[in-house]
């Protein structure tokens, strides 16, 4: 790279929810040449239109639709939550919760640490910013001391952040940033809530309210300042970012598939609506043919007797056949084709009653665990710099139970248990290696249960206690000698 251009564009209003797309504030970025053409307001504009797509919110086809179609003006929009289906099908990790293994803490000191997790909702948070890093590709996350028990974990997509970086090869690090400005709540009113701008450097950190509200630290007690001595940030990227870019591309491949199947949608229900009804046809063999009176004054009608107005006539229903099958399957196929070029099996978005060999059971059981294992990195990774900011966070604020800096998060065991597709085929083959050794129903029962192995041999004892008291099995002092 010849020469680097650090282009800073931040400007932050405050405004309401529903019209964040409008808040004026660019994405810093690196250029690699001083006339570089990229347009971040696209990118920003792009990257919030497919996190409202996620969560269901298409209230900006009405402006897709029009381009598409400029003269279909009785078309109406209809929707298709494809988006919504590929992160919810990929960010399977926190859907039920993982089970930690700590070391290097006492047991006072594992209690704190749990009931911050659990009190600070850190499994649903990561859930919901992994359905959106499925589609972002980037995200940060910030963790932030409510109390010395609870946390607040917030996550903020590229149209929700902007990060001035670190000059050198800390570019791609967010906490050597120079600055980071993040969309922040600052007011409410009635069911509205209006952002500012939380603006963090290495010594300060603020928010800035805009006009009528003021700024105000947004550390208590800090008085402006920044006590971690950095942006305490972090960056989640499912993909490297270009050069020239702090940001990760988005999915876009998502985001024009859905507008596609959006449109398609309307035009469908277009072609149906003229094209499918019935038309009323009246034919004469003769050369006498009824006026335009005659047949608008026809009695027509479930209670009335039509009589034709000349001899001769004859009257039926024509019903035209719209030519939406090459359409529908064209549909299908392109969300066929997506859905394997993101690792997720087709049949997930038919769930059509065919039959799939054990080939293809294998084959989607293999590309889902390489997708689980890719995501796995990075969210166990940004689980321990969670725990380095609670380090961090109880030295600063003197609270009486410290973390010791020899804590650590040694796994996170996420739940893998999959339903078997042929529980009698599955239970044939359990019987078999059981018999060798090579697995056993402990085993089993700690993977259905995300357990540890020594839950699970508690759990199956006092199951075949049970059974012996209820007679269903025979009790040790039945059993023959």
């Amino acid at each position: 790279v010849a020469r680097l251009c650090v282009i800073v564009c931040a400007s932050i209003r405050g405004a309401e929810v529903r019209e964040m797309s409008k808040i004026g504030f660019g994405l810093s970025l690196f250029s690699r040449e001083f006339l570089d053409d990229i347009d971040t307001q696209a990118f920003r504009d792009n990257s919030k239109q497919l996190d409202d797509f996620m969560r269901g919110d298409f209230s900006s086809m009405d402006e897709e639709l029009a381009e598409a179609f400029p003269t279909g003006q009785d078309m109406h929009e209809r929707y298709v939550l494809f988006a919504h289906r590929v992160a919810h099908e990929q960010a399977t990790l926190y859907r039920q919760p993982p089970r930690r293994e700590w070391s290097g803490v006492n047991e006072a000191q594992r209690e704190k640490l749990e009931e911050i997790w659990a009190s600070s909702k850190v499994n649903e948070q990561l859930h919901q910013a992994h359905l959106r890093l499925v589609l972002q590709q980037t995200m940060v996350l910030a963790f932030l001391p409510l109390h010395p028990r609870q946390y607040s974990l917030m996550h903020f997509a590229p149209h929700e952040c902007a990060v001035q970086p670190a000059t050198g090869q800390n570019w791609r690090d967010i906490e050597q940033a120079q600055e980071v400005q993040l969309l922040w709540p600052v007011a409410t009113l009635d069911e509205r809530v209006f952002y500012g701008r939380a603006i963090v450097t290495a010594d300060s950190a603020y928010i800035d309210g805009g006009q009528g509200v003021g700024r105000a630290s947004l550390f208590a007690g800090q008085n402006e300042g920044n006590p971690y001595g950095r942006p305490p940030l972090y960056t989640m990227r499912a993909v490297d970012p270009q050069l020239g870019r702090f940001f990760a591309p988005i999915a876009e491949d998502v985001l024009a598939l859905n507008i596609a199947l959006n449109l398609g949608d309307s035009d469908i229900e277009a072609n149906l609506h003229h094209q499918a009804w019935g038309q009323k046809v009246i034919e004469t063999d003769g050369e006498m043919a009824p006026t335009q009176m005659m047949v608008d004054e026809l009695p027509v009608g479930p209670n009335r007797i039509m009589v034709l107005p000349v001899a001769g006539a004859k009257y039926r229903i024509v019903q035209p056949q719209p030519a939406i099958a090459p359409y529908i399957a064209a549909q299908e196929f392109r969300i066929k084709t997506a859905a394997t070029m993101r690792d997720i099996s087709p049949s997930r978005f038919s769930k059509a009653n065919t039959a799939q060999t054990g080939a293809a059971r294998a084959a989607d059981s293999q590309d889902r665990k390489e997708s689980r294992d890719q995501y796995k990195k990075i969210l166990i990774a940004a689980e321990r710099w969670m725990l380095r900011q609670v380090i961090e966070t109880a030295r600063i604020y003197g609270d009486p139970v410290q973390i010791p800096e020899s804590a650590r998060l040694e796994a996170i065991h996420y739940h893998e248990h999959e339903p078997a597709a042929d529980p009698q085929a599955i239970a044939q083959a359990h019987a078999l290696t059981d018999a060798t050794g090579e697995t056993s129903p402990i085993e089993r029962v700690a993977l259905r249960l995300n357990i540890s192995r020594e839950q699970a041999a508690a759990r199956i004892a006092a199951n075949i206690e049970e059974q012996k008291a209820l007679g269903l099995v025979e009790s040790d002092n039945n059993l023959p000698m």
